[in-house]
């Protein structure tokens, strides 16, 4: 902070679990555009830090914080923003955390169920034309998929190893 005004970090969070929750499976994310809008209802510039905008000079009172609606990654929605309406009190720093869904996107984690329990190091998902690696915990996740039913294909699966059956947790994605 500075002894002129308060100072705001804003920080953006990918809710990669879908729990609604910033938590540490969650991954940050870069909003390029973060307006701040203080009681007069004047705009504050910031200036970017890394992957997030930090405000400084805030005098008190209350003010309201919010992506831009262009700036928001395509296949998102904004969730969770802890600033829509922050009072500043006194000057100190303030961190602001906005919760972003993957909207259009499909993820979710294979799992082996023999013994020994190990996958596979080079498995791969695809889904409407979209492919996404296998993390070594079983996780995967693929973004910017179409909208409607698509197969869901697991590649690289040794010809030893089926896939059993498993319902969704979502349906199709939605248009």
């Amino acid at each position: 902070f500075t002894p002129d005004g308060a100072s705001i970090m804003v920080r953006a969070w990918m809710d990669t679990n879908l729990n609604k929750t910033i938590d540490e499976e969650d991954h940050s994310m870069t909003v390029n555009k973060v307006t701040i809008t203080d009681t007069a209802g004047k705009d504050i510039p910031y200036i970017q830090r890394g992957n997030m905008p930090l405000f400084t000079g805030i005098q008190k009172g209350t003010i309201s914080i919010s992506p831009d609606p262009l700036a928001i990654p395509e296949y998102t929605e904004l969730i969770y923003n802890s600033g829509s309406a922050l009072n500043i009190e006194e000057y100190k720093e303030y961190t602001v955390d906005m919760l972003f869904f993957p909207a259009k996107t499909i993820q979710g984690r294979l799992f082996a169920s023999f013994a020994g329990g190990r996958l596979p190091n080079n498995l791969k998902v695809r889904v409407g034309g979209k492919e996404s690696s296998v993390d070594n915990a079983g996780y995967y996740w693929i973004k910017d998929v179409p909208p409607g039913t698509h197969p869901f294909e697991i590649i690289n699966l040794p010809k030893r190893l089926c896939p059993a059956p498993a319902t969704p947790k979502m349906g199709a994605v939605p248009d």
